[in-house]
């Protein structure tokens, strides 16, 4: 409907992604068993408030390597 009526969709990228990322990070933070804290513009986990010291377990738990033939593109 939004595509032919040239409006803007109910459920738009921009207006979810902050809520699935919360989402993925409750779920890395239950993996590791502690709390994370995250740096939005950096899109890094890390062990303390202040962002100075990276998490590279919980970082490691944000992507996944993905099968030949199935990468995401690059843009």
């Amino acid at each position: 409907k939004a595509v032919r009526e040239k409006t803007e969709p109910l459920a738009s990228m921009e207006k979810h992604y902050p809520i699935v990322v919360a989402c993925h990070l409750a779920n890395v933070s239950l993996k590791v068993g502690r709390q994370i804290f995250w740096d939005a513009r950096k899109e890094l986990c890390f062990h303390d408030r202040a962002l100075t010291s990276p998490d590279e377990e919980a970082n490691k738990l944000l992507g996944r390597e993905y099968r030949a033939g199935y990468e995401l593109p690059t843009i």
